[in-house]
């Protein structure tokens, strides 16, 4: 059986995957559960668990901006450090 999602259902997947650390070699996962749940409660929960990653402070730009810094400061003590 083969499963079309919407775009933006996409789109939240790949975002979900990315926050999560899934790669493509898990993708059929979920493939598979939106097999069996159906494609609307699918695309509900994925939906939910985007909203909750684009709320958390670990995901996007301001995020990379932390990271950045905090590897920034550690590579200055290091070279300071020697």
């Amino acid at each position: 059986m083969s499963v079309v999602v919407s775009k933006q259902t996409g789109d939240a997947l790949a975002r979900v995957m990315t926050f999560f650390g899934i790669d493509e070699y898990n993708r059929p996962l979920f493939r598979a559960a939106a097999e069996s749940c159906g494609v609307e409660a699918f695309s509900a929960f994925i939906g939910a668990l985007d909203a909750a990653v684009q709320r958390d402070s670990r995901y996007g730009v301001g995020s990379r901006i932390r990271e950045q810094a905090k590897a920034g400061i550690r590579d200055g003590a290091r070279r300071n450090n020697g």
